[in-house]
């Protein structure tokens, strides 16, 4: 009987993560678009035991210091479809704070996935400090570059837990004493 409850268990775990391993797949193809078939099925060696190969790592110059990002006449439209971002264009000086912030479906992530290099190159210009970036699947890596995810009401959250002036603040402290005074905890 255990034996049956925990095959039940097991294939209704495989039922549940098959549509969500069909859509990673998804995914990963289309990022690969431009490599041969069967490139994300290829055998590799797993380095389990022994040394793993050394990592290339990207050489880092001064003019890797972001002063200004330029994004110029961004495009890219989904395939079979109309969605996408169209003509996006715009500047980043250092140390600035920015917030792409939209509407869901308006293409905050396929602006960020397009910058990334994550989606194939459609149109569209991004220089680094004035030059050109040809590969920025290549160059925008962590350490030179990163992103946050949208988490929905990030930002109202940030600004409830800190108010502009303290008022908000001592009144909650001046309420929890008068409660907690009484005896009534509040």
């Amino acid at each position: 009987m255990a034996t049956t409850i925990r095959g039940g268990e097991w294939i209704g775990s495989l039922l549940v993560r098959y549509p969500r391993a069909t859509v990673a797949v998804e995914r990963m193809e289309m990022l690969m678009q431009d490599t041969p078939d069967g490139t994300l099925v290829q055998h590799g060696p797993i380095f389990l035991e022994g040394d793993a190969p050394q990592l290339r790592l990207p050489e880092w110059s001064v003019s890797d210091t972001l002063e200004k990002i330029e994004v110029d006449g961004l495009t890219y439209t989904f395939p079979d479809s109309e969605n996408g971002i169209a003509d996006v264009s715009f500047a980043i000086a250092r140390g600035s704070f920015t917030v792409v912030t939209g509407r869901i479906g308006s293409g905050k992530t396929t602006l960020l996935r397009r910058m990334l290099g994550l989606l194939p190159k459609q149109d569209g210009q991004i220089r680094w400090n004035g030059t050109t970036v040809d590969n920025p699947d290549d160059f925008f890596v962590p350490s030179r570059s990163a992103y946050i995810l949208q988490i929905p009401g990030s930002l109202q959250r940030l600004a409830k837990r800190q108010p502009a002036d303290g008022t908000a603040r001592r009144e909650r402290i001046q309420h929890r004493r008068r409660h907690c005074s009484r005896g009534d905890g509040g």
